[in-house]
């Protein structure tokens, strides 16, 4: 296989080199520690979620054609569903379909929905810090004034 040839997740390329490495730092990626929810910089670091794991552990218990997608499901459901994401009959379909490849890749998915859901703190401040501006006319407000605000909103004081 050259070094060029798609490997899709979860293949197997024992010619390529495991991706470990953060490719933000050049550290290893275990030592960033993301949660189940991610970001994530590796497959690596997905596979060793202990949700993926318990589906890999689920289907050692009992292998078979398609018997992972079960347990992926219920791994994307819970996210979803945590999330509060209505579910029609083609959503059912599509999450379905998702669900019947390999349990790392349904996740990194359900992280994107838990991170989705979750509010930035760093936008709501930026957003505060635009406020600021908005109203500030640089001909008469009290500059000093306006800079405490601004660290009061980066201190997290109302």
């Amino acid at each position: 296989m050259s070094a060029h040839a798609f490997v899709r997740p979860g293949q197997v390329a024992p010619d390529l080199p495991a991706p470990d490495a953060c490719v933000r730092c050049g550290l290893p990626a275990a030592a960033h520690g993301p949660g189940a929810e991610g970001p994530f910089e590796t497959e690596r670091q997905v596979a060793e979620l202990p949700a993926v794991r318990a589906v890999y552990e689920a289907f050692d218990r009992d292998p078979g054609v398609g018997k992972m997608a079960p347990h992926s499901r219920r791994l994307l459901g819970r996210a979803l569903e945590a999330a509060g994401v209505g579910m029609g009959r083609y959503d059912d379909r599509i999450a379905e379909w998702l669900c019947q490849w390999e349990p790392h890749t349904v996740a990194v998915v359900a992280g994107w929905v838990t991170r989705a859901r979750r509010p930035d703190p760093a936008a709501a401040q930026l957003a505060a810090i635009r406020a600021v501006f908005d109203v500030f006319d640089w001909e008469t407000d009290d500059r000093q004034y306006a800079l405490e605000q601004i660290e009061d909103i980066v201190r997290g004081a109302s």
